[in-house]
């Protein structure tokens, strides 16, 4: 006989009598959402579709019985399944779980993002004693979230990355939970409990107000293979295994997203997953489609956002992990979750995810990246990251990927596109738009597009503005609307054109003639020595007539990278005049803030 696992009862819920389920046993997916006749069965088997650049699909099958019995079972409003005990039992008993037309195949109980045992390759908190494939059966009489994971075949279809996560590439998760009764309607109006909070939380769609969502007459009427098409997505995603661990300095796993994220139904990169997520959601909000027809979709985009939501928060609603920032691969993770908060009626999740713009944004890179990326500059709002006080490291690299790149007012050097240098970095004196190499150029661009679609959701639903409580956001993408890039007026001298590249390093104060900090002979661009906080202005020693670092760009567009289609067809009739809908005490001119010296 097989040894079997058990997982002690934490969760003491009382179990219905057995007078009140089907006498006879019916399959798991029999329809039933009747809390008093469920269904009976032994096996569940769900196959995902993948896009259709993608061709294919895979298969999770899963055996269970409950003291050799059938299990009551059944589904979520987003489809995902539940299984209990059999009328009368106190437990279930897993015995398999498999996939087909696929890659390897794994299962955690209630993963962590500390140590969790899904995928294979030991990358980032991948631990495999968490994966219980191998110990099957397990017997569980407490609720718990079984999330298996199938592997994309990258010998048969690619990689989804960079070299460090081969092997370590997802295709596709379905999740199953262990309930320890059946849920009201047999779970058809709840919501899949979240995976990694171990008190399984069940709300119901009636937990939620609907009438905060817009209805949209010019907004095309999405068809029931659109609707499926976003239930498959968000079901069969996972976006919280590689959030930042607030217990360990910020952590984050730098392609944490890239190895885990769901990419047989999603994409990679998680700024285009953000314009999906964006695109899928405007979708949804046409006033040509009747709102029940959209529940199995909503359902699931809920569920997704209720996932990251838990994934920060612990079952306290306080802070545990964050949702990181850097580049476009953190994009995505806070919007679903502040739609998740801003739909639900209970206050206490908007008032969580509320605090982040003033709690979050203290600390650099820990995000979220669509609030981090802007910050309030001296003529308003600008692009870039950074922590709230620069020491003169850091001031020296942003001066130092002006000089290194040569595309500055009055450089005489040749650009050189390798020196790229941090292409999320923000003016330190607040005038101009990032990164050093450039206003509006790298990751500025990139992730245009879901941060306008986000404002544009904002702007639409009073209360996720509410939630995302962040006025800079919308002011600057208001801004790049109707002006374009800012780098007038801009009153800090570009570098000096006798400046020397290929010596002077700013990032290390050395070798330097005319730079402000430690130079050798008289400061006329870069940090002011006697407050490095400020800039040493145009005009300054003997060089007159500078129009700052960078005037030609002014007013230009910035491309917008990862469209959302929607959003760019209709965004005058989005927005709103007003760019204020909360309060936040959080954003102070730039050049307030006291440099560190040293590190």
């Amino acid at each position: 006989m097989t040894a079997r696992m058990r997982f002690s009862r934490t969760i003491g819920l009382a179990f219905a009598s057995s007078a009140l389920f089907l006498p006879a046993f019916a399959d798991c997916n029999c329809g039933s959402v009747d809390a008093s006749a469920p269904c009976q069965g032994t096996e569940i088997s769900v196959t995902v579709d993948g896009e259709s650049g993608e061709g294919r699909s895979v298969t999770f099958e899963w055996t269970f019985e409950s003291n050799s019995k059938p299990a009551t079972c059944g589904k979520f409003a987003n489809g995902d399944y539940w299984i209990a005990p059999a009328p009368g039992e106190t437990n279930v008993t897993l015995m398999s779980v498999a996939g087909r037309d696929s890659g390897a195949l794994s299962l955690d109980v209630n993963p962590r993002m500390e140590g969790h045992g899904l995928l294979s390759n030991d990358y980032g908190r991948q631990t495999a004693a968490e994966n219980i494939v191998g110990n099957l059966p397990v017997d569980f009489e407490n609720s718990v979230s079984l999330v298996a994971v199938i592997e994309r075949d990258e010998q048969r279809h690619g990689g989804c990355g960079t070299r460090a996560i081969v092997g370590s590439c997802a295709d596709a998760y379905n999740i199953v939970t262990v309930l320890h009764e059946v849920p009201m309607d047999a779970g058809s109006r709840t919501l899949r409990p979240s995976v990694s909070n171990p008190e399984k939380e069940l709300l119901t769609l009636d937990d939620f107000d609907f009438t905060r969502l817009p209805s949209l007459d010019y907004i095309d009427r999405a068809d029931e293979e659109r609707i499926e098409r976003i239930r498959t997505r968000w079901s069969y995603s996972l976006e919280t295994l590689s959030l930042w661990d607030a217990n360990a300095s910020g952590a984050g796993v730098s392609e944490g997203g890239r190895a885990f994220r769901a990419d047989l139904v999603i994409d990679d990169y998680a700024a285009t997953v953000a314009a999906m997520w964006h695109a899928d959601l405007i979708g949804l909000m046409s006033a040509r489609m009747h709102h029940d027809d959209a529940i199995p979709a909503f359902a699931a985009m809920l569920t997704y956002g209720k996932d990251i939501y838990h994934g920060v928060f612990t079952a306290q609603h306080e802070q545990q992990r964050y949702f990181g920032s850097g580049a476009g691969q953190w994009h995505g993770r806070f919007p679903a979750a502040a739609l998740f908060a801003a739909l639900a009626k209970d206050p206490v999740y908007g008032d969580s995810m509320r605090s982040i713009a003033q709690t979050n944004l203290e600390i650099d890179s820990r995000g979220p990246a669509e609030l981090e990326q802007v910050n309030p500059g001296v003529y308003g709002p600008v692009y870039g990251d950074g922590a709230p006080e620069f020491d003169t490291f850091e001031l020296g690299r942003y001066w130092s990927e002006i000089l290194k790149n040569q595309k500055f007012d009055g450089a005489t050097g040749f650009y050189d596109s390798r020196n790229n240098g941090k292409r999320t970095s923000r003016d330190p004196h607040g005038y101009i738009d990032g990164p050093g190499v450039g206003p509006g150029g790298w990751y500025m661009s990139v992730t245009h597009g879901p941060k306008k679609a986000l404002v544009a959701e904002m702007a639409l639903m009073p209360e996720l503005c509410e939630i995302v409580n962040y006025p800079p956001l919308t002011e600057y993408i208001y801004r790049l609307e109707d002006v374009g890039i800012q780098s007038n007026p801009d009153v800090c001298a570009p570098p000096d054109p006798r400046e020397n590249p290929m010596v002077c390093d700013p990032y290390r104060s050395q070798n330097c003639e005319y730079y402000g900090l430690n130079n050798t002979g008289v400061a006329t661009w870069g940090p002011d020595p006697e407050d490095p906080s400020q800039c040493i202005r145009n005009n300054s020693g003997d060089r007159t007539g500078q129009n700052g670092r960078f005037p030609d760009v002014h007013g230009t567009p910035n491309d917008i990278g990862n469209k959302v289609l929607v959003v760019e067809q209709n965004f005058d009739r989005m927005r709103r005049p007003s760019t204020l809908c909360a309060v936040s005490e959080r954003p102070v001119p730039p050049n307030s803030i006291e440099v560190r010296r040293g590190r």
